[in-house]
């Protein structure tokens, strides 16, 4: 299993290169702005909600790089901060081409309308603190799970997917399993693997995403 630990920025484009290995992917540089974007919103106390780790998010957003997908579909809204990262990232990489797909970048589901881990507040308001350029471009489906996958994806091709839903067995596994069914090829991304080992006796741990990982039958790539 090929390990990253994505600590800053400056590791992040030391290892971009082993990443495009380990995806199997053509290497390339980072697109133009793309770094000095993730070292922005990477740094602590960036913006007054709760953010992904550093580390984690590079390395999300340095997949979202590489694969340059066409569509991507995120379980678990939220704030709505991974998901304007990577729609970011992803605009990014395709403006360099030229030829930007129309319409979509990214869906992002939740069986929730609200995010209450802060103050209350409706799912995806994130978005417009972060990307609001990327508004129209960020799909937001409240009240909603995995199974809706199927309807927007259509004939468009999936490469990408990021789960970071409910993490109780069955559901990173019943969410993993909906989307891989509709991706041909790609990767996806599982968040929180390592939540029972670093949760310390604050609430019960879900072993769900762990579970998940560690019996996926095919190639893993594990960030630290």
């Amino acid at each position: 299993m090929t390990t990253f630990f994505l600590r800053d920025a400056d590791v992040y484009r030391s290892e971009y290169e082993r990443l495009a290995d380990a995806l199997g992917v053509p290497r390339r540089g980072p697109a133009s702005g793309e770094i000095e974007f993730l070292d922005e919103v990477t740094t602590p106390g960036r913006f007054p909600f709760g953010m992904m780790p550093r580390p984690d998010l590079l390395f999300a957003g340095g997949v979202a790089s590489l694969l340059r997908p066409e569509l991507t579909i995120e379980i678990g809204t939220a704030s709505g901060f991974s998901a304007a990262v990577l729609a970011k990232v992803i605009a990014l990489r395709w403006e360099e081409t030229g030829g930007a797909p129309a319409g979509l970048l990214l869906h992002t589901i939740d069986n929730k309308a609200e995010d209450q881990r802060e103050a209350t507040r409706p799912i995806g308001y994130a978005i417009e603190i972060v990307t609001p350029e990327l508004r129209e471009r960020i799909g937001l489906h409240p009240l909603q799970d995995s199974t809706l996958a199927r309807e927007l994806v259509g004939s468009s091709a999936l490469t990408l997917a990021f789960v970071d839903g409910n993490h109780q067995h069955p559901w990173p596994l019943h969410d993993v399993l909906q989307l891989q069914s509709l991706m041909p090829g790609g990767w996806l991304l599982l968040h929180d693997i390592d939540l029972p080992a670093i949760a310390c006796g604050a609430y019960q741990p879900r072993f769900g995403a762990t579970s998940v990982f560690h019996h996926w039958p095919a190639e893993n790539i594990y960030s630290g």
